[in-house]
């Protein structure tokens, strides 16, 4: 018996970090996905081994299942949620990181928000995971040629609902093209940025902010910037999005003006800059997410409900070279005021 236990666990273990990428990206949430791992694990211990002939594809297609179900029953939080939704932030570099980080960023899982949960779990196999859609059609319960098609109407359906042109557009042509390479975290994200580049653009934002430089801010933002911000009703937040550069210098210029004696710190998040921001007892207190575009910051995600703060939290106790350059970026915050 302990055999067969510890042969199941062996495996799962094996194939553990990919079944987390898919359930955090069906997801959005840390505990969400552990809590499909678990499931997933419990239901792979009761089969028989012997039978199964690809245990990884078996694995993906229970726990994606179960993440379509799970989504269908999250529907009414959802709707009800006070403000924008937010996905839940994993720091890069962690146990937990996941293959392909871009598409764990805020800007590739708000998107999929707009989708149903069959339309989500297509998208997250075929344009992360490059499944091919007679695999997906396995998985989801519909024909391959149906797939495709829930593939191309999930890219209009977001460029529609996003009333822009952007990174869906050119990426919707790539099943016409032939192509298997994604390209849609490339045009998601924004380009990896050094540890220089980054301290030189926190220490301007910051000053910028802290002073109420508004021309100053005006020219880090890009002229259509949006900034969206959860706070899923427990601390206060923008109910909306705010959108264009003067209003968005405003809205940093004022949270800088009430919260005076918080600092931030440069981390990366899905492979795109981010910063951790603690109040004046360092605790902290936000995530924010950027995306850039042509070296102006275009879109902004920031996390400031305190439930979706708790993963990152754990990554700070856990590591000290984080709690050690969190102390240097709160010295270096005082000497920028």
């Amino acid at each position: 018996m302990n055999r067969v236990v510890s042969n199941h666990l062996a495996v799962f273990q094996e194939h553990r970090q990919k079944l987390f990428s898919v359930a955090y990206r069906m997801m959005g949430s840390y505990e969400d996905a552990q809590d499909l791992l678990q499931e997933t694990y419990i239901r792979f211990s009761s089969e028989n081994l012997e039978i199964i002939r690809n245990p990884a594809g078996y694995l993906v297609t229970m726990i994606t299942r179960l993440a379509i179900d799970a989504k269908r029953a999250a529907y009414e939080k959802k709707r009800v949620y006070p403000g924008p939704w937010l996905p839940e932030p994993i720091l890069d570099g962690f146990e937990e990181s996941m293959v392909l980080s871009q598409t764990a960023g805020a800007a590739f899982l708000f998107l999929l928000e707009e989708l149903s949960p069959v339309e989500r779990a297509v998208i997250v196999l075929r344009d992360v995971f490059d499944y091919e859609y007679s695999e997906i059609s396995e998985i989801v319960k519909k024909r391959a040629d149906y797939c495709r098609k829930i593939a191309e109407r999930a890219r209009k359906r977001v460029r529609q609902e996003k009333q822009r042109e952007g990174p869906w557009d050119s990426y919707a042509r790539r099943d016409q093209a032939g192509s298997k390479t994604s390209h849609l975290a490339s045009h998601i994200a924004s380009h990896p940025m050094d540890e220089k580049r980054k301290q030189s653009l926190l220490i301007s934002f910051q000053k910028a902010c802290n002073h109420g430089d508004l021309q100053a801010l005006l020219g880090m933002l890009a002229e259509d910037v949006l900034v969206h911000t959860d706070g899923g009703g427990n601390v206060s937040a923008a109910m909306r999005a705010v959108i264009g550069a003067e209003k968005s210098s405003r809205f940093f210029a004022g949270l800088a003006a009430k919260f005076p004696r918080s600092y931030t710190v440069p981390v990366s998040i899905g492979g795109t800059f981010s910063v951790l921001q603690f109040d004046e007892k360092d605790q902290l207190s936000s995530v924010a997410q950027f995306r850039m575009d042509s070296g102006r910051i275009a879109e902004v995600y920031a996390v400031r409900n305190p439930d979706k703060l708790h993963t990152i939290q754990k990554q700070i106790d856990s590591s000290l070279w984080l709690r050690v350059k969190i102390r240097i970026y709160k010295r270096l915050a005082f000497f920028i005021r």
